[in-house]
């Protein structure tokens, strides 16, 4: 659990750690001291929905999820490596959310023509509010939804470090823009805390994205040199893979423990090249993990 929050225990015996932000804290406590409880309790159903998004996504992928980090944007999924998502169960993953709160919206609407719109009163500040938190997320800044599918779409372009920064860059602006949308209000006489404090925890957001993003596959390797060099000795794990295979594919196949030493081949068996673990790695976190391993013999 990382600096600045609260574990509240899992989903089930298997299920994924739940984790509270201490911003999410904050802006809970300045909703009740500004007088914004009946705007909270709405905010909090449409994060529970948008949650509910997540897990249902990565239940339908069979994506086993380690930790849900609840933050003012809703949620940071974790899994237990960088490569258990594929490309497309990534941008799926990242989207549900967003996904899930224009359905809510959508449903508003709809209750909304109904006789039953009459005893729910559902006003327009709710639909307004799940709208907006959809539409944030789907910004292509970390470490919003958006922005995670955005850093998978481009880095097949542009490299993984290139595309996280691009969205960093854009989460700074989206936290710039919050902050000046804040401003306003209070000027205005309009006073409401959360684009203040939302803004405020995008900017810590984004730098804490670009550590996690850059350096988790490198902290991977880094942590195996640490425990080699502490035992002298390692077991070495040999892969024959075919040149043609994505990646991300061969990391998915490592053990947790030891060494792997990748033989590449060609279709007829014969042996381009070896690459180790760290290189092939190093690599990916530049080139991304849909690139094929053979492409790794020409650099």
């Amino acid at each position: 659990m990382g600096t600045g929050q609260y574990r509240i225990g899992g989903l089930g015996r298997q299920g994924p750690e739940i984790q509270i932000d201490t911003a999410f804290l904050i802006l809970m406590a300045a909703a009740f001291a500004f007088g914004q409880g009946g705007r909270l309790f709405s905010l909090l159903c449409i994060l529970a929905v948008h949650e509910a998004g997540h897990l249902w996504m990565a239940r339908a992928l069979g994506v086993p999820l380690t930790s849900i980090r609840v933050t003012p944007f809703g949620a940071v999924i974790r899994t237990d490596s960088l490569t258990d998502l594929g490309f497309f169960e990534e941008i799926t993953l990242s989207l549900a959310g967003p996904a899930a709160n224009g359905l809510l919206a959508l449903g508003a609407i709809l209750i909304r023509q109904t006789p039953l719109g009459n005893y729910l009163m559902i006003h327009d500040q709710f639909i307004i509010l799940c709208l907006g938190m959809g539409a944030v997320n789907l910004l292509p800044a970390l470490p919003l939804d958006g922005g995670r599918a955005a850093c998978r779409i481009l880095g097949r372009w542009i490299g993984p470090r290139a595309a996280v920064f691009v969205s960093g860059v854009l989460g700074y602006g989206a936290a710039l823009g919050l902050i000046g949308y804040g401003a306003y209000l209070w000027i205005r006489g309009t006073f409401t805390p959360f684009p203040l404090a939302a803004g405020g925890y995008l900017v810590w957001a984004v730098w804490e994205s670009w550590q996690s993003e850059r350096f988790r596959c490198m902290r991977a390797i880094s942590g195996k040199r640490s425990r080699f060099q502490q035992a002298g000795a390692m077991s070495v794990h040999r892969l024959r893979v075919l040149h043609t295979l994505p990646v991300g594919k061969v990391i998915r196949s490592f053990r947790g423990d030891g060494y792997h030493e990748i033989m590449v081949v060609d279709r007829r068996g014969n042996t381009l090249g070896i690459i180790g673990e760290d290189q092939l790695i190093r690599q990916a976190v530049e080139r991304g993990m849909d690139v094929t391993v053979g492409s790794f013999l020409r650099h």
